[in-house]
């Protein structure tokens, strides 16, 4: 399972790609970070959430690998992770990200581990 890594209480920019033949405008990319699976319908139980829109992209014509794809920036502020209760060195979490057109059913990418790490300097800025 993929994984991503961040201290508590970090400023992190994250970039997602989506193929730009699945893009249309006015959709929206979710991405939600949770202590377990869960039934919540809007998720309020998650850690912290991030809607990215039309409004977060920041490239429309991303090329890799002979691909095309819509690139999203999100950004995960300080405060996001801040206040989160560490019981231990490193929490692992769940984290997923779901893509939402306008009248299509969502399409969800797998599910990954999200590790926080136990952040020794509490300091948040200078």
């Amino acid at each position: 399972m993929a994984k991503y890594e961040m201290v508590r209480g970090d400023y992190r920019e994250l970039f997602v790609m989506v193929p730009q033949s699945g893009y249309q405008s006015g959709s929206t990319l979710f991405f939600v970070v949770k202590q377990a699976l869960d039934n919540d319908t809007d998720d309020s139980d998650a850690v912290f959430q991030l809607n990215l829109t039309d409004a977060d992209i920041v490239d429309s014509a991303f090329s890799l690998n002979g691909e095309t794809y819509i690139r999203y920036r999100g950004v995960i502020t300080s405060d996001m992770t801040n206040t989160y209760a560490m019981t231990s060195k490193k929490i692992k979490l769940i984290a997923e990200f779901q893509y939402v057109v306008p009248g299509v059913k969502p399409t969800t990418y797998p599910q990954f581990d999200f590790i926080l790490y136990k952040d020794a300097n509490r300091r948040r800025t200078i």
